[in-house]
């Protein structure tokens, strides 16, 4: 979502929101959001969306990745032997993107693994919105490497992203899935599906779907 006419920044947890509950996915398919955002926007707030936001995205089986203008940054500045040694790994070494337990570098081009031992050496963005993307078993990046204008750096970058993406496009292996009106008031309906709730609760669904057409007697 583009932010409307009389706003200056976009409203992130309204997109968020329309997203998740009015784009018209597959049944049964993957939900992959790339969320992508600006340094300094304050949409996120004070993260009164978080929880709500997180519910939804587990629920739904949502997959969030995240790309911010921010650089990754480390904990500790990284040392090398010299400058010319450093200078000459630093576009193979440089920290593209994360995700909880990998960090992904020009490396990963061919793999879908990244560098836990790498990610160890990360300092995370502490913001509601890479937390909400970590938690939802995304990822996130940094913009800079996409947008540059060498072309070289811009498709590896963009190839380790959408490795990324796809690796974890993986629909829940149970979904129920039901037809809901349309939200903008079309003639036709919208399947949604979201994740199968506890077994425990599945059970005793299916023993009540199994015997609700059963007389009985007092």
């Amino acid at each position: 979502m583009r932010p409307s006419p009389d706003s200056e920044r976009g409203d992130v947890p309204s997109a968020l929101q329309f997203a998740s509950g009015r784009l018209p996915f597959r049944a049964g398919a993957s939900k992959s959001l790339v969320l992508v955002t600006c340094s300094g926007n304050p949409a996120e707030g004070d993260g009164a969306f978080f929880g709500d936001a997180l519910t939804v995205a587990k629920e739904q089986n949502i997959t969030l990745h995240r790309l911010s203008e921010e650089d990754v940054a480390y904990r500790r500045k990284p040392t090398s032997p010299s400058s010319s040694s450093s200078s000459s790994s630093s576009s193979k070494g440089r920290v593209l993107g994360y995700s909880r337990d990998q960090a992904f570098t020009s490396a990963h081009m061919s793999l879908d693994a990244g560098s836990a031992a790498l990610k160890r050496q990360l300092r995370p963005a502490k913001d509601y919105l890479s937390a909400l993307a970590l938690e939802t078993g995304g990822s996130v990046f940094s913009l800079g490497p996409l947008s540059r204008s060498q072309r070289r750096s811009h498709k590896v970058a963009g190839t380790v992203f959408a490795r990324r993406v796809s690796s974890r496009a993986e629909p829940s292996p149970c979904q129920v899935c039901d037809c809901v009106p349309d939200p903008h008031g079309g003639s036709g309906g919208q399947v949604q599906c979201h994740r199968c709730i506890l077994p425990q609760v599945d059970i005793v669904q299916e023993n009540w779907e199994r015997h609700r057409h059963r007389n009985v007697g007092y």
